[in-house]
C-alpha cells in the first residue's frame, strides 16, 4: 500500500480534541494481522501550533507507527514528509522494520516505546531528516531514558546526516505542495504555511496557465464561499490571504474551530483565456 501526497490536518477538531492524524498499526493480540509493507511519501501532516513559541506543549499527533508490541509494524517506509503537532505529533512506538528519511518533524520529543529496543540496531534505516523538537534530548524512549541526536547517532547508528533545532527556529518554505486535483480542468489544491500568518505570494508559472485566464480561490474549510478572485499575471505569481476567519462549521457543531493562519489548504479554479478562434469556433 502506498500512501502518497495527501494532506491531512487537525483530525479530531469537530469533536474538540485533537486525535492521530495517521495512524499505521494492528492491534492483534496474536501478532498475526499486522500492518506491513506500507510506503508513506510526500504527506503533510498538521495540528493546530503557534510558531512564535519556544515550547509545543499539548496533545496533537500527527504520525503514530504501531499499537501494540505483540504486533509491531512491519516493512514500513516513511519518506519526503512534513509532519507538525504538540508535544506527541510523532510517535513510533511499536516497529520491527522501518525506513525514516528526508522527513521534517515539529513536535515536543519524537517518542518511542521501549520496545523497539529489541529491533532498533537490525530493522531501522534513518537518515537526512529534520526534527525540531522543544528539547535538546528529543528522542525520548519510554521506561528508558531520552537521547541527544548525537547520543542516538552514535548508541543506535542511526540518522547520520540529519539535524535538530529548538522549536522556536522551526521555519519552511511557503509554498509546500501544489496538485493538480482535476484532470479535467484546471482545478489545484494549494498548501500554503507561513510562521507569522502573512500572505503568501505564490509562484505558480510552471503550471503553464495563461497570462490573463481568471482565477477563484476557496479555502477548503469554507469550500463554497469565494475568498479571493483575478486574473493570471504575466509573472504567474498570486497572493494568498492567510488570515481567513470565516469557515463551515460540521453539521450540527458549534465547537470546532479555524486553523491558525500559519497554515492553509486552498483550492484555485482557473478559467483559461480563449483565443479569438477558440471564442469563435469553440475550443478544439
Amino acid at each position: 500500500m502506498t500512501l502518497k501526497k495527501n494532506v491531512i490536518f487537525n483530525n479530531g477538531n469537530p469533536g474538540g480534541k485533537f486525535v492521530d492524524n495517521v495512524i499505521i498499526a494492528s492491534n492483534d493480540a496474536d501478532g498475526i494481522n499486522v500492518a506491513k509493507n506500507i510506503i508513506f511519501d510526500s504527506n503533510i501532516l498538521y495540528h493546530n501550533s503557534d510558531f512564535t513559541t519556544k515550547t509545543n506543549s499539548g496533545d496533537g499527533a500527527s504520525l503514530t507507527l504501531g499499537f501494540s508490541a505483540k504486533a509491531p509494524v512491519q516493512d514500513i517506509t516513511v519518506t519526503n514528509n512534513i509532519i507538525i503537532g504538540k508535544n506527541n505529533a510523532l510517535r513510533l512506538s511499536h516497529i520491527k522494520t522501518l525506513i525514516f528519511k528526508n522527513n521534517i518533524s515539529y513536535c515536543g520529543y519524537v517518542h518511542y516505546d521501549s520496545s523497539v529496543l529489541k529491533h532498533i540496531k537490525s530493522g531501522w534505516k534513518f537518515d537526512d531528516n529534520s526534527y525540531y523538537t522543544k528539547r535538546i534530548k528529543a528522542q525520548r524512549v519510554s521506561n528508558n531514558k531520552d537521547f541527544t541526536l548525537k547520543e542516538w547517532q552514535t548508541d543506535f547508528g542511526l540518522d547520520k546526516n540529519s539535524t535538530w533545532k529548538q522549536v522556536k527556529d522551526f521555519n519552511m518554505k511557503s509554498v509546500l505542495d501544489v496538485t493538480k486535483i482535476k484532470d479535467s480542468e484546471d482545478n489545484y489544491r494549494v498548501t500554503l504555511f507561513q510562521k507569522e500568518g502573512e500572505d503568501v505570494s505564490a509562484d505558480i508559472s510552471n503550471l503553464n496557465i495563461k497570462k490573463g485566464s481568471t482565477y477563484k480561490i476557496y479555502d477548503i474549510e469554507n469550500p463554497d464561499k469565494i475568498i479571493k478572485s483575478g486574473k493570471m499575471s504575466s509573472d504567474g505569481v498570486i497572493v494568498f490571504p492567510m488570515n481567513v476567519s470565516v469557515f463551515e462549521l460540521p453539521l450540527h457543531n458549534q465547537i470546532a474551530k479555524k486553523t491558525p493562519s500559519n497554515f492553509g489548504v486552498f483550492m484555485i479554479k482557473f478559467e483559461k483565456k480563449l483565443s479569438f478562434f477558440e471564442r469563435l469556433f469553440g475550443e478544439f
